[in-house]
């Protein structure tokens, strides 16, 4: 196998990371997941890459910047004593956005109280 064909299929094994943990964060909105479940889905090593992706996937389906106030995948972390260990753990919850009313250039006629 060539270079360029090992790249291709790296680059694939990502999208594919990336699609899984889109899909997992639709699947369990509003929901906390931890660290090791999104790890299982795209590795251990590229699980916080593919979440950053997950973000951007999102907001470009808003027609967001990159940049937008609006965080749609929150993330949290604690420590958890484990024996005589302080082991660090993290959770991520995706808030999907949703208006909560007509967009403001849309013009609602008044009815008059007099």
């Amino acid at each position: 196998m060539t270079e360029p064909d090992d790249l291709a299929q790296e680059m694939e094994r990502r999208a594919q990371s990336c699609r899984k943990v889109t899909a997992y964060f639709r699947a369990h909105e509003n929901r906390w997941i931890s660290m090791g479940t999104l790890a299982k889905l795209a590795g251990i090593g590229g699980f916080r890459t593919r979440v950053s992706e997950a973000r951007m996937v999102f907001r470009h389906e808003l027609g967001w910047p990159a940049d937008a106030d609006h965080d749609p995948i929150l993330n949290r972390q604690g420590n958890r004593r484990r024996g005589n260990e302080i082991v660090r753990l993290s959770w991520y919850c995706y808030r999907p956005y949703r208006p909560l009313g007509r967009s403001a250039d849309v013009q609602v006629g008044q009815l008059s109280l007099l």
